[in-house]
């Protein structure tokens, strides 16, 4: 059975790398493609989970929130966050989970990142879990964009023009795709400040630009790992190993590729 990425300009990803070597670990094999397409083509792929000709898909940029729209059953996260990351068909109809916010989770927990004002680029999908995880935690956070978001989902919002006066920021998160290989740079100008931590969540390449700015720095390969194996324990309706040794070959697994 068939399964796969849906997303826009995602050649860069490693996901089917790291599913094949999950499957692996636990002692099964998958069939994982990168599926590259233009959103005309999303309602496609779902006839496709119809039709038997994939099992499930994980979800990325641009079509987190746009896929909604198809889906059958939402998890209660996807309900909350209003992002969706993995899709299973089960009896003739589609579930959708958001298995980013338990990524975000365990990177949050592992790193020992203790509540603080933090705020967040982006809007998305990744945005929205961010948000929602912290919040529910015990961080103030506020949101950083370009434009008067009508989207009520965010409580607190600043643009860009007043973040940049603030000199001191304890955590910056990074929740767009700005500075993912091929075309790097950074979503912030060369404006003086002070990160104290700076969390981005692309891991490829494994140092953005962003993150160099940090006192100290975090990527997304830990959180982009544990919602990878979150995800096909979905797919494969069983418990999968999390264990410290697995964990370590499957970072060291895209710290190969990302090389």
């Amino acid at each position: 059975m068939k399964y796969g990425l849906l997303g826009s300009n995602i050649s860069y990803s490693l996901s089917k790398k790291l599913h094949e070597n999950i499957a692996k670990l636990n002692g099964f094999k998958i069939n994982y493609e990168i599926i590259d397409i233009k959103e005309e083509s999303l309602k496609t792929y779902i006839n496709y989970l119809y039709e038997g000709k994939y099992k499930g898909y994980n979800v990325t940029i641009p079509f987190k929130q746009k896929i909604i729209k198809y889906l059958d059953i939402l998890s209660p996260e996807v309900k909350m966050i209003g992002s969706c990351n993995t899709i299973v068909v089960r009896d003739g109809l589609l579930y959708g989970y958001n298995t980013d916010y338990y990524g975000f989770k365990k990177t949050i927990e592992i790193n020992d990142i203790k509540p603080n004002t933090t705020y967040i680029l982006g809007t998305g999908g990744a945005a929205r879990t961010a948000y929602s995880y912290l919040c529910e935690n015990g961080f103030d956070c506020f949101i950083v964009s370009r434009i008067n978001e009508e989207d009520k989902f965010f409580k607190k919002l600043i643009y860009y023009e007043d973040f940049y006066k603030i000199n001191h920021v304890p955590i910056l998160i990074n929740a767009t795709p700005v500075g993912t290989t091929p075309n790097f740079g950074s979503p912030l100008k060369s404006v003086k400040q002070t990160f104290d931590l700076v969390f981005d969540l692309i891991y490829n390449p494994l140092t953005t630009e962003l993150m160099s700015r940090g006192k100290r720095s975090i990527n997304g390969v830990t959180m982009l790992i544990y919602q990878a194996i979150k995800a096909e324990e979905i797919w494969q309706d069983k418990k999968l190993k999390e264990d410290k040794k697995s964990i370590n070959y499957l970072r060291s697994v895209l710290y190969e590729q990302i090389r």
